[in-house]
């Protein structure tokens, strides 16, 4: 089925350009705008504010990204050649590299669920060797279109020098060990998605999508998601004293 429309969506792309980008451009915001409408229904009472701030540091890294696109496409236009399509195609290139792999906004992110965290719930102490992460609480097939809708959202940080692994949010508090996740799966550098052996009691969540907000770069948390995964589920060697192969077996001498 999503081959299929995808299919279509490029033959029309080739037949009526601009009607079907404004359409697929139109139908793209308003699901987007449905779902942050679900996340503030669902969203404790006490924690909406957490849902402004994420709104408003994914704004900052909007224009951001905007102002570097015009820059460096503008800088080409300028100095190297006038074309309007190549300039057209650099805006629009550098704005999704940018978009995708600059948070600007990460440490100002930080500094307000920090700030947030001291008025409600005391956080976690830690060692120093922490990751700061968002958890989106997920549930499957919520009013328009498939896949899994996100109900909730949380954020604090996670000590990696602990021997369990614990998530302590403004208002949720995980656990992340194999007795409490079914799998726990590497979607991009920054984010993982945690499968439960149960539904959460809250909002009934299936799974729980981590995202780590650590560096300005998201594909330097690479090495922070694979020490979370090994951490949630370690794999087992045998002990050091053990060989790996048997000892050969003298066989006794008879006189």
């Amino acid at each position: 089925m999503i081959e299929s429309l995808f299919i279509l969506l490029i033959i029309f792309l080739f037949i009526m350009p601009v009607p079907t980008l404004a359409l697929a451009t139109g139908l793209g915001i308003g699901h987007l705008f449905y779902k942050q409408f679900l996340l503030f229904r669902f969203q404790p009472a006490s924690q909406k504010k957490l849902i402004w701030y994420t709104l408003l540091c994914n704004g900052i890294n909007f224009i951001l990204s905007l102002f570097l696109a015009f820059g460096m496409s503008y800088a080409v236009h300028y100095f190297l050649t006038d074309l309007f399509w190549l300039f057209l195609f650099n805006f629009l290139f550098c704005f999704a590299v940018s978009i995708r792999w600059f948070d600007f906004s990460n440490r100002l992110f930080r500094f307000l669920v920090h700030r947030l965290s001291e008025k409600h719930t005391p956080s976690l102490k830690t060692t120093g060797n922490t990751a700061f992460v968002m958890v989106y609480g997920l549930r499957k097939s919520i009013g328009w279109g498939a896949g899994w809708t996100p109900v909730f959202v949380d954020a604090g940080d996670i000590d990696l020098t602990r021997e369990i692994l614990r998530f302590k949010g403004l208002f949720l508090d995980l656990t992340l060990n194999s007795q409490s996740l079914e799998n726990a799966i590497s979607v991009s550098s920054e984010q993982i998605t945690l499968i439960p052996r149960r539904e959460n009691d809250y909002q009934r969540a299936g799974r729980y999508k981590l995202v780590i907000r650590d560096q300005f770069y998201p594909f330097r948390c690479r090495e922070t998601r694979d020490l979370i995964i090994s951490r949630i589920f370690p794999t087992e060697k045998p002990p050091a004293n053990t060989p790996s192969s048997p000892l050969p077996l003298n066989n006794p001498t008879t006189g």
